[in-house]
């Protein structure tokens, strides 16, 4: 899938959280509850010698029954802050790639104001929108404004469309709080900055250590792997000549992160890891690791990858760096960052053994 994709799923998800919530019209019903309160002292004075004692007992109540319906309309009123607690897209659940990505300070999340505006924090990326009693009206610069229904029950705020699905709840006071601190506000490209930036601060001691204990590894794998008879067979994997292959190319590894530990690509090199990947335009693909090599199939945004324990899929992110163009993939605890170097050639024939076994 697409990162821009993604985005506006969420925002669609999003505006119909806001539909729920209740019409711009009603909030300004309720703010006109209190407008006496600005008629100059001289209007009261004249206004309260006018009116029989018995008025204040009648003020008292009309007040207490204005703010008993204002504290059930807060029950009821979708206004406030979301975040998203659940996301499938394409049949395949994605939540706990959300839940690393809140870890980390990014995510999926919604602010609704009680006068019929909003906006959608989709890692970083702001999107305003308009909302009413039936419907969300979505503002972005590449997709037309877009009216979408929503449904509201027991608390949550769901958007499904087809096998798209997202599901909100409100913050708590702690996360309202951090949200407005900007806590989850960083983008995946400064996340991808604080990665490879933290790599050039790890002391060269430890690394060189880190490279020998590599060396004396990786030796041993690729003994063993070439001891192997193999024969790679990807006949499983997912055909995606018929998606968008926006991303094609030949890519390096640039940096490498696992178990928050960072490696940038002359260390890699230092302890003999090899790592590249090419990205055709017919949505096939091919990943060198240590001179085992594996077969891909993707499209933009979305990686499969032929294993010997069956298909695993990863999701990628497309971003700048430093005028480069790189690739960012989280799974799990790694995350791995490609450099495009140069265009792809599907003719390349790629040498090693293969990283599926028979």
């Amino acid at each position: 899938m697409k990162r821009k994709i993604l985005a506006v799923a969420i925002v669609l998800i999003m505006s119909i959280s806001i539909v729920a919530c209740g019409s711009s019209k009603k909030g300004t019903d309720t703010g006109n509850t209190g407008e006496t309160t600005s008629i100059p002292e001289g209007k009261l004075k004249a206004t309260s010698d006018k009116i029989p004692e018995t008025t204040e007992t009648t003020d008292n109540t009309d007040n207490k029954e204005a703010a008993s319906s204002e504290s059930a309309q807060d029950e009821n009123t979708l206004a406030g802050y979301y975040k998203v607690i659940s996301m499938t897209t394409d049949g395949e659940d994605i939540t706990a790639e959300l839940e690393q990505l809140a870890a980390i300070g990014s995510g999926i999340f919604a602010v609704i104001n009680p006068d019929g505006t909003g906006q959608i924090n989709m890692m970083g990326e702001m999107t305003d929108f308009d909302w009413d009693e039936k419907y969300f009206h979505m503002h972005d610069d590449t997709v037309s404004d877009t009216d979408v229904p929503y449904t509201f029950a027991d608390g949550k705020l769901t958007i499904a469309q087809e096998s798209d699905e997202m599901i909100f709840v409100r913050m708590t006071d702690e996360e309202k709080q951090a949200y407005d601190n900007g806590d989850y506000d960083k983008t995946i490209d400064q996340l991808t900055d604080e990665m490879l930036d933290s790599a050039y601060d790890e002391a060269t001691s430890e690394l060189d250590s880190a490279a020998d204990d590599a060396i004396s590894d990786l030796d041993n794998t690729v003994e063993e792997a070439t001891n192997e008879s193999t024969k790679l067979d990807s006949s499983y994997l997912p055909d995606m000549s018929s998606s968008k292959h926006n991303d094609t190319g030949y890519y390096e590894i640039m940096a490498f992160q696992e178990d928050s530990k960072t490696y940038t690509a002359d260390q890699l090199k230092k302890a003999g890891v090899a790592f590249d990947m090419m990205l055709c335009p017919d949505g096939k693909g091919y990943a060198n690791f240590i001179g085992t090599y594996y077969d891909l199939s993707w499209d933009d945004g979305t990686i499969y990858v032929a294993t010997d324990q069956g298909q695993e899929k990863m999701i990628y992110f497309k971003s700048d760096y430093d005028s480069k163009s790189i690739i960012t993939i989280n799974d799990s605890n790694m995350a791995m960052v490609f450099e495009y170097v140069k265009e792809a050639d599907p003719s390349y024939e790629w040498t090693g053994v293969s990283g599926v076994l028979e």
